[in-house]
């Protein structure tokens, strides 16, 4: 994220894609960009597959049946982000 803001204007089209399939290290960096007006302005599309507590997915993505994030936290963080202008995409 240093490297968008130091190397980007809001004239530039940024497309960013977060995967590392560890949800301890992706979602501060979702949670920086949420609460960036600056990143914000920079990011156009972002791409996030948010880890969440779905039965289905629990065991490829190796979380426990007790993981606190479900659906909804993942509609809230999309909300947001849209709310500020990038076009948020999601997958599972």
């Amino acid at each position: 994220l240093t490297h968008i803001e130091a190397e980007t204007t809001e004239d530039d089209f940024v497309m960013l894609k977060i995967d590392i399939d560890t949800p301890r290290i992706e979602l501060p960096l979702v949670e920086q960009i949420a609460n960036s007006p600056r990143l914000a302005a920079l990011i156009d599309e972002f791409y996030f597959e948010h880890h969440v507590n779905v039965e289905v997915m629990g065991p490829e993505w190796s979380l426990k049946p007790t993981h606190p994030t479900y659906q909804n936290a993942s509609i809230e963080i999309f909300s947001r982000l849209r709310e500020m202008g990038i076009r948020a995409h999601s997958w599972i």
